[in-house]
């Protein structure tokens, strides 16, 4: 009974490890910050939303902002664990906001099109839709190329160009913001926070272009 119950455990623990290895995973501190950070982000935005009395709409929103929140916040890491952490890897952060961006913006447009659907092309003109598609699309493609086993074999120097494509996604998103809600989001505290984490992800990036790091 003990050695058949050592082979299940051995089993689950395989299995567990060979699923970390797929998504690029460690059981480590700071993949419980970086979910402890995620969970803080997305009650912060909910409760900024709560008064709005339609649930949907909430929802909705909260999804869109925090996984915009979480990319920008991604998209900075590398750069202060460079310039302000050396010899510290953002990697796991990363990783872990990365999924849940995709995840959310995910929800995001299911709600969009499932619960809102005949106020959706009201509300958005049709550079706000193909901004918001195109976005959505290239989140997809880095969520799908994000795992250990595609960047063996794809190579690093492929998938680091593909994980840059990131910053035009997220452009395409302040885009689709800015055209869906001018006034109420950018009018709004939340939406200029949203707005400045954004701009000095971008920002970051070009002096690490311009600096050739």
């Amino acid at each position: 009974m003990a050695k058949l119950t050592g082979r299940k455990t051995d089993k689950r623990n395989f299995a567990k490890s060979r699923l970390h290895h797929i998504f690029g995973l460690a059981e480590s501190d700071e993949r419980k910050t970086a979910t402890i950070m995620s969970v803080v982000i997305l009650a912060v935005v909910w409760y900024v939303y709560s008064s709005i009395s339609n649930f949907w709409v909430t929802a909705n929103l909260t999804m869109a902002v925090s996984g915009t929140v979480l990319i920008g916040l991604s998209f900075l890491l590398g750069p202060i664990f460079r310039w302000f952490l050396p010899g510290n890897d953002p990697s796991e952060y990363r990783k872990i906001f990365g999924m849940l961006v995709f995840g959310l913006i995910a929800i995001h447009v299911l709600i969009s099109f499932s619960f809102r659907s005949a106020s959706t092309f009201k509300e958005c003109n049709e550079l706000s839709v193909i901004a918001a598609s195109l976005s959505f699309i290239i989140f997809a493609l880095l969520a799908s190329t994000s795992s250990s086993l595609v960047i063996e074999g794809i190579g690093y120097e492929k998938w680091v160009t593909i994980q840059r494509t990131g910053y035009i996604a997220l452009v395409l998103a302040m885009i689709h913001f800015y055209l869906v809600g001018k006034e109420r989001f950018i009018g709004s505290l939340l939406g200029q926070i949203v707005y400045i984490i954004v701009s000095l992800a971008i920002l970051t990036k070009i002096v690490q272009i311009v600096k050739k790091e």
